[in-house]
């Protein structure tokens, strides 16, 4: 069997391929799925986008995530481990709070769904940190670009189950009934966590840290920053990460919004949109392992910075044609494949830059960062999309991916150029 193929054959990267699965469920449910429907609805572009706020979980989460990383659950804790427990906890919360936004009406009961949503955003945000740790903990650093992929693949397809699967089942049954089978979906998930392998990590921690007050803060929100802090050029490394996907995350907040606008049907969303923008982000997440693996993680990351600026502008061959499924079908595949490359370089890198004695806490501050411009920018993009128009909006989105190419090109500048190899 040829060497490259048996890392893939081990059972802990199936393990966190399945898992990738559960996490990636959520995220449209309350994202491009639930603005699909709004839409539907009458909801206007700017509501539409001042609702991503209700995302903000995903931002926070480091907040919470020292809970998550430092203590056990009580009971379950006990037979499931720390991670598991953990994780069946929250996927219970994720699926009270799917039947609840499936019964609301965006329309007539905004506060309602706005609250549904926070509490989906909370509990998938929370499950996203459990995950991330279990996989860094769970595999060896020579299988971790292996599992990145992994994670990447099965979180696709989750998206794509709660994307064009769910716009498939809209028109034939409500969207309650949607957003159950979506709940079911996750219920089948976390029976999987029961049976799933617990990280073997032993953490050596002090008896005096455990039994004081101070000790404990100090073990579970202090030290995973302080750690982090110490690296060199640290806020230069945290500003590089919340800018590089800004403008891809401020497009595809729009993009499904803006097939709406131009008159296509939700099968055809589903199918094109959804179901080959997947195909296209899963070559792209595959091409971007290989990048990282042939050129670096330096390298892999400004290439890929830069195919995803120029990739936005594909939206516009759509503007002046309108309703034309082949154009629809290249400017997703190219703005899905060029995504699904800097994913995985930038997942690569925040997995590299965890210290192993924190790990759902720094993930969660790495991985929050990196979604500031999809939650916080992209809350601002129906006033873009309504004050600019489509044309203008796409070249903006492009124009907002500058300043993340320049101050990544600098941090690196050495390593892109092969003057020194990369440390993280």
């Amino acid at each position: 069997m040829k060497s490259w193929i048996k890392p893939w054959l081990d059972r802990r990267v199936g393990v966190v391929l399945i898992m990738g699965v559960s996490s990636g469920l959520p995220l449209a449910l309350t994202g491009s799925t639930l603005n699909f429907w709004q839409r539907l609805e009458g909801v206007s572009l700017r509501e539409i986008g001042l609702f991503g706020l209700v995302q903000l979980a995903y931002l926070l989460k480091f907040l919470w995530a020292p809970l998550l990383d430092h203590f056990t659950l009580p009971y379950m804790g006990r037979g499931l481990g720390r991670r598991r427990s953990w994780m069946i906890l929250v996927n219970s919360g994720l699926i009270i709070c799917l039947l609840l936004l499936g019964a609301s009406q965006p329309q007539i009961t905004p506060l309602y769904t706005v609250l549904a949503a926070i509490g989906v955003a909370f509990f998938s945000a929370s499950l996203d940190m459990v995950i991330d740790a279990y996989r860094v903990e769970l595999l060896p650093a020579d299988k971790q670009s292996q599992g990145v992929t992994a994670t990447q693949y099965g979180y696709q397809f989750g998206m794509l189950i709660a994307g064009a699967g769910a716009l498939t089942l809209s028109v034939f049954l409500s969207w309650f009934w949607v957003y159950a089978t979506m709940a079911a979906i996750s219920f089948i998930g976390m029976v999987f966590m029961f049976f799933c392998p617990e990280p073997k990590l032993v953490i050596k921690i002090s008896s005096q840290k455990v039994i004081t007050l101070w000790g404990s803060i100090r073990d579970s929100v202090v030290d995973p920053f302080a750690s982090f802090m110490k690296r060199q050029n640290w806020l230069l490394i945290l500003l590089m990460i919340v800018l590089f996907k800004l403008g891809d995350a401020v497009a595809g907040r729009m993009a499904n919004l803006f097939f709406v606008d131009m008159g296509f049907a939700r099968e055809e969303i589903a199918s094109v949109s959804k179901g080959f923008g997947l195909i296209a982000t899963l070559l792209g997440v595959a091409a971007g392992a290989v990048l990282v693996q042939r050129v670096g993680l330096a390298r892999a990351l400004f290439i890929a910075g830069i195919l995803q600026a120029v990739s936005t502008l594909s939206y516009l061959l759509l503007v002046d044609s309108g309703h034309v499924i082949s154009l629809m079908a290249l400017s997703v595949f190219i703005e899905n494949g060029t995504s699904g490359i800097g994913a995985a370089a930038m997942v690569t890198y925040l997995s590299r830059l965890c210290d192993l004695q924190h790990t759902a806490t720094q993930y969660a501050l790495l991985s929050a960062l990196a979604s500031v411009g999809r939650i916080l920018v992209g809350s601002l993009s129906g006033f873009m999309a309504e004050s600019l128009g489509w044309s203008g909006f796409f070249i903006a989105a492009t124009l907002l991916a500058v300043p993340g190419l320049l101050l990544l090109f600098w941090h690196f500048r050495r390593e892109i150029l092969g003057l020194k190899a990369i440390q993280i």
